[in-house]
Formats: C-alpha cells, structure tokens, sequence
C-alpha cells in the first residue's frame, strides 16, 4: 500500500543490513568518515577521515583519528555514507 519511491536512487536499509555491518565492523580496523565541521564563521565544510575503530556498541561504534579526536557514529550513518 505504502510504497516508497526510491527511483532517485535511494535504497532502504534493513535491519539485516545493519546486522551485517556491525558484525563485519571490528576493534583495530580503519575506516573513512566523512565528518562536518563548523569554522569560526560558522560555516560548514565536510571532511574525510581516515580513523581507528576503538568501540563497538549495539546501535553506534566509536572511532578515533591520527590526531586523537574520538568520533561518535551510528552504523546506519556509515552505511548512508558507503563504507563497510
């Protein structure tokens, strides 16, 4: 009845999909970001990121930098953005 339109190349992501990335996700391994950042003019830019996957968690995973900085990101964030 309720049939979305993903002709514009939007594709749903399914709680199996989710499943499998946190799975295939694991401690040590490195992954690209593609994090927003605010400068002092209040702008916004996007950068990418190579980090370090520190934790995992049932809903997010918590990744870190070369520089240090820990990142905060849920597992259908990284999936929207292409990775693993």
């Amino acid at each position: 009845m309720n049939e979305g339109d993903y002709s514009q190349g939007k594709v749903p992501i399914y709680p199996e999909n989710i499943e499998k990335c946190r799975e295939n996700l694991l401690v040590g391994q490195q992954v690209k970001l593609r994090i927003k950042e605010w400068d002092l003019d209040f702008r916004h830019r996007e950068m990418c990121l190579q980090c370090t996957v520190e934790e995992n968690h049932r809903w997010l995973f918590v990744a870190r930098d070369r520089r240090g900085k820990r990142y905060t990101m849920t597992y259908v964030d990284l999936i929207m953005q292409g990775g693993a």
